[in-house]
């Protein structure tokens, strides 16, 4: 099966696995900008599951240009899920490509992106494209209600709620969780300080609950911080090392905790950033017991290894994605305040192992139903263990 995929966002491994995110020099790429390391995860999934023979990719910037759509017609074309419903987006570009394409197209995971929950406006290009989107697939698959309420205004009713691939990452049809660690627990934290517009009722409100969070995180013993795509942030972890004295004393400062000896020893000392999933992944079991975060996917990556992850909660994305898997979540407005003992005492993951057990065989009969061969349930993924421990400081 000879699968081109929209948006991929990596490169693909040999032997088809997975994906994978080439930087040999960070100090060049991300001095020009950030990156999203979930969408790399998405990705990585996606590939785990179809029982693919051949893989090409582009991205929406460049489908446009006919010069780079596929020079042979592929089986199937899959678009890698993200918030690509949104209104400042306009996929109108893409439409004559996907009038091109002879087989099926079939979105994996698509999301609404808002700051609250509301009608969209999408541009005229984008209702275009995904009506030619739903026409060339049986079903189209969309992280939950809020998404397929947008679609069904514009008349797309062929929706099917799979959440997102990256949740199934594993490929087993159950997900168990640890017990959480209330009161001993090594705490992963990730933040998110690009949080504003659609992505957040208040900019303002966002900052100052999550200076208040690490301030707070930083002074349980144990804790560590994960970056996923701030410039700064990555180039703390992964640049120069003679640099990182003053990348250290920059990322303070955006933060608003210059004078914080504790929140500084996280920074410095107990901050990881990954553009390896394995690597990830090992990592997160090695030095972690529970996972508080603003990054979706860096709670679905701890979920992947068995380890509770709590979401706190900002816009449409990730409350949709905190309901229907029925996650114990946080509002970032009661972030900044909350009992953090009292929180992970109340967290309670057997709804979310029941969901996720619902969802994946949603998700598997949805690629079926699109004429996705796959390997679901072949996968030999690790399943993680059910009891945590580890040293604290």
């Amino acid at each position: 099966m000879h699968v081109f995929v929209l948006n991929a966002g990596a490169s693909v491994r040999t032997g088809l696995a997975g994906a994978e995110l080439r930087i040999p020099d960070p100090e060049a790429f991300f001095g020009a900008r950030g990156i999203n390391t979930g969408d790399l995860l998405v990705y990585d999934a996606t590939l785990r599951h179809l029982d693919a023979t051949k893989v090409t990719q582009l991205g929406f910037a460049a489908a446009g240009e006919r010069k780079h759509w596929p020079q042979e017609q592929p089986d199937i074309t899959i678009i890698r899920g993200s918030n690509y419903l949104m209104e400042g987006l306009d996929f109108g570009h893409v439409v004559p490509l996907l009038r091109h394409l002879t087989g099926p197209v079939v979105a994996l995971g698509v999301g609404a992106q808002a700051a609250s929950y509301r009608r969209l406006s999408l541009p005229e290009g984008s209702v275009a494209f995904w009506r030619l989107v739903a026409e060339k697939s049986e079903s189209l698959g969309v992280r939950g209600v809020y998404s397929a309420e947008v679609l069904a205004a514009l008349g797309i009713r062929n929706t099917r709620i799979i959440g997102c691939p990256s949740f199934y990452r594993s490929g087993a049809p159950t997900r168990p969780i640890r017990p959480v660690q209330a009161r001993t627990g090594r705490l992963g934290l990730t933040l998110n300080r690009h949080l504003q517009g659609e992505y957040t009722p208040s900019h303002g409100l966002s900052q100052i609950a999550q200076r208040r969070l690490l301030a707070e995180v930083a002074r349980r013993p144990g804790s560590r911080l994960y970056a996923q795509g701030e410039r700064e942030e990555m180039l703390l972890a992964l640049g120069a090392p003679t640099l990182r004295a003053g990348r250290l004393r920059e990322v303070l400062g955006l933060y608003g905790l210059s004078g914080d000896a504790q929140v500084a020893q996280l920074l410095g000392r107990h901050m990881a950033a990954h553009i390896d999933i394995e690597s990830w992944a090992e990592d997160l079991a090695a030095h972690v017991d529970v996972v508080l975060g603003l990054r979706l996917h860096g709670n679905v990556m701890a979920l992947q290894q068995g380890i509770p992850a709590i979401p706190i909660v900002y816009d449409t994305r990730t409350r949709e994605m905190a309901d229907v898997f029925d996650l114990p979540a946080i509002e970032m407005q009661l972030a900044g305040a909350m009992d953090l003992e009292a929180m992970l005492e109340g967290a309670d993951f057997a709804p979310f192992e029941a969901a996720y057990a619902r969802n994946f065989s949603i998700y598997r009969a949805f690629l079926e139903e699109n004429g996705l061969a796959h390997r679901l349930g072949a996968l030999t993924a690790r399943q993680p263990a059910l009891t945590g421990g580890g040293e604290t400081a």
